[in-house]
This record gives structure tokens, sequence and C-alpha cells, in this order.
């Protein structure tokens, strides 16, 4: 099971690399003052991502998330190195069992269905109409999430479907850093 660990965790490093994009976009309107907290927008959307999951996955146990935060490039408020402004992320995702023989897309658009029923809207022209992978956001959070599917190889020949989801915050105001 290490090897399939690291397969998941590669996979997260996939969805992080290719999300970079969403990580530069924009960032928050009001002042630093008002801004939410990349942690608070990362809560605000674990409970619809881990429902979906499990919808996506019934009977899977979840992975274990990881949460992490970095800096942003893109800094509104003027700081020269875009210290003062970071990106919340946390994976959450599930490998089923070797029964399910759904394809990437499928797994994917069971997640985009459950997202869906709870309010989320699939943000178009992420990626191109082939790729499987889908990005998602909610009305009223300041972040979204990318979704994303794979089978992997065990050395039995059989295959497991492995789904998962990376929430990102928007660039925000680092709440750490000092003010002064």
């Amino acid at each position: 099971m290490g090897r399939l660990r690291t397969v998941v965790l590669a996979g997260v490093l996939v969805l992080v690399v290719t999300g970079c994009g969403a990580l530069g976009r924009g960032g928050h309107k009001g002042s630093s003052s008002s801004a939410p907290k990349p942690a608070d927008v990362i809560d605000a959307m674990r409970d619809d991502v881990v429902a979906a999951v499990k919808e996506a996955m019934p009977g899977s146990p979840l992975d274990e998330p990881h949460y992490g935060r970095e800096n942003c490039k893109y800094s509104k408020w003027k700081d020269t190195d875009g210290s003062g402004m970071v990106v919340g992320s946390e994976s959450a995702g599930a490998t089923g069992p070797t029964s399910d023989k759904r394809s990437e897309s499928e797994l994917v658009d069971a997640v985009v269905k459950s997202l869906t029923a709870r309010g989320w809207t699939v943000r178009q022209g992420k990626f191109a109409a082939s790729d499987p992978r889908k990005e998602m956001a909610k009305q009223g959070i300041a972040g979204s999430a990318q979704l994303g599917a794979s089978r992997f190889t065990l050395k039995s020949g059989q295959t497991v479907p492995i789904v998962n989801v990376v929430m990102y915050s928007d660039c925000l105001p680092d709440p750490d850093r000092s003010k002064g």
C-alpha cells in the first residue's frame, strides 16, 4: 500500500502543479482586514467536497487530507516579493476497489454531479474538453476546487480508481504576517 500512497501523493502534486495558474488569478478585492483567511476558505469548501468524494466512491475510505499554504506571485498590496499574499490548499481523495471499472471521466463526472447538487458550478475553459479534470467554484467562497481521477495498476495487474480533489483559496492576505 506504500506504493499506492506514493502514487496518490504524486497525483496530488500533478493537480497542484497544473493548478498553479489558479493561484495567480485575481485575489481578494476587499481590504486586507476584511479578507477571509485561507484556512477559513478551505473550511467553507471541505464539507461539500468530502461529501462529493464519498458519494462518488461509496464505501472507500478517504485519504488523509493534506493542508498547505504558499506565497502568491501576485500581490494587490504591493509587497515586492508577494509574501504578504498566500493561497491555502487541501486535498480530499479516495481509492476505490478493483471492481470499480469507471473511467477517469466517469469518476470526475460523479464528483461534478454531487457538487452541482450542492450549488457548485464548473468553471469553463480551465482544461481542454478532452481532459477529464474539472475546476469548480461556489458562489460566496473565495476559492475553487480542482477535480481529477486516475487508475493505478497494482502488482497483480488489476487497476483501482483514484479520485482526488484539491481545494484552493484565492490569493489572500497572509493572516500570520505581522502588521507594520
